[in-house]
């Protein structure tokens, strides 16, 4: 185990963690709703929304990797901390559009989700196999740990943004704000210490 990049090793597993917010929140019936609401849409239209999230991802994993591979794994997550970033706010951004284009804008945003991931995949996966070089297979089930840990922790995190949003204290937009914080404060402590090949 490379011990200089365990630090690195925990904030690459942090994004993951916020990554496993930014994929399941689409699937949550209070924010389905809200956004419905906002947008003037049914609420399974939202489910379109979700799915370009893997359509981003399609579009992009044919080129992400060979991409990882010659500019290496700090520029690949590096793209994928900026897209989800871009995502996030996005989302926020066109929660707050309304019914004028904010729909699209979500679709739009969520495509650059969907490239996000695979960059955070091609890049991630990789360095956190070379800093646990002894175990890679326990360094990648410890990406889905930090999913699941995100996943469980959401409805609570949910519970507590809609009780403040009902007493008017804040938004949904917070949530989506803080999440698209985590990944720029991310990319900005790991820039230089992911292993470079």
């Amino acid at each position: 185990m490379n011990k200089k990049y365990l630090p690195s090793a925990l904030i690459l597993y942090l994004n993951y963690f916020i990554h496993g917010v930014g994929c399941s929140i689409l699937g949550q019936a209070v924010i389905k709703e809200a956004l419905a609401a906002s947008w003037g849409v049914q609420v399974m239209a939202i489910t379109a929304i979700s799915a370009a999230l893997g359509l981003g991802r399609l579009i992009a994993l044919p080129f992400a990797g060979p991409l990882s591979d010659k500019l290496g794994r700090r520029i690949s997550t590096a793209i994928g901390s900026g897209s989800y970033a871009i995502y996030l706010i996005g989302l926020a951004l066109a929660f707050n559009a309304g019914t004028n284009g904010g729909y699209q804008i979500a679709y739009v945003c969520a495509i650059v989700g969907g490239i996000a991931n695979s960059f955070l995949d091609t890049g991630i996966y990789p360095a956190v196999s070379e800093i646990i070089y002894k175990a890679p297979g326990v360094a990648t089930m410890g990406i889905k740990f930090f999913i699941a840990i995100a996943q469980m922790l959401l409805p609570f995190v949910l519970g507590m943004t809609v009780a403040t949003t009902a007493a008017g204290l804040t938004s949904y937009n917070t949530l989506f704000y803080s999440d698209a914080e985590s990944f720029t404060s991310y990319f900005f402590s790991t820039r230089n210490d992911i292993p470079a090949s």
